[in-house]
């Protein structure tokens, strides 16, 4: 057995790891609070996706109730609110191009709110999005059969997969206007002067 390889050094190490996360939490959560202060922006957009995940559980669940009559309707929300998300997603990514050109964005930041976002914000979305996930898979799920019975080759409600898109393209066009973004460093001098 190596020296490091015994439990008192495994465990030290684990808390150190620990203790090292916990700092970096601390102070990415002090850099938050510096550049946010106390009003945090684009809580609508936080409220729009509230918005459109009900529209789409309450769609969904009235599918799974009563599939011949409600199917379809939920298909339809779910394809309304996949086209929007397509929107979004497209402004979202112009947004981020533009942003870009003075901030140092990562895709792990600008769709999934790391590091940029404060909780308040960085939560919802999240959850939002996970709730999107876990529904629309579940409905697709569970009427599988009773589509099958009704002469449907695949279950309308699997058209709900397509709704996170919108989720992540809020999250897209939250961080690209408001993200807490590194400034760009300038690039490397060529011929005496530093270029952007």
């Amino acid at each position: 057995m190596n020296r490091s390889d015994r439990p008192g050094d495994i465990a030290a190490a684990r808390a150190a790891d620990q203790a090292a996360s916990r700092q970096r939490r601390l102070v990415q959560d002090a850099r938050l609070r510096e550049h946010f202060g106390e009003t945090i922006p684009g809580r609508s957009l936080v409220a729009v996706d509230v918005a459109a995940t009900v529209v789409m559980i309450v769609a969904t669940v009235a599918g799974v109730v009563d599939y011949r009559r409600f199917a379809f309707g939920a298909a339809a929300v779910d394809l309304s609110i996949f086209a929007i998300g397509v929107a979004l997603f497209a402004a979202a990514l112009w947004m981020g191009a533009q942003r870009s050109r003075e901030a140092e964005m990562d895709v792990a930041a600008w769709f999934f709110l790391t590091r940029v976002a404060p909780t308040q914000i960085r939560v919802p979305l999240l959850g939002v999005l996970a709730v999107q996930v876990v529904v629309s898979l579940g409905a697709a799920f569970l009427t599988m059969d009773e589509a099958t019975a009704v002469g449907d080759q695949a279950t309308k409600l699997a058209f709900g997969t397509l709704v996170p898109i919108f989720g992540l393209a809020v999250n897209g066009v939250w961080s690209a206007r408001y993200g807490a973004f590194p400034p760009r460093a300038p690039e490397p001098r060529r011929g005496g002067r530093a270029t952007r």
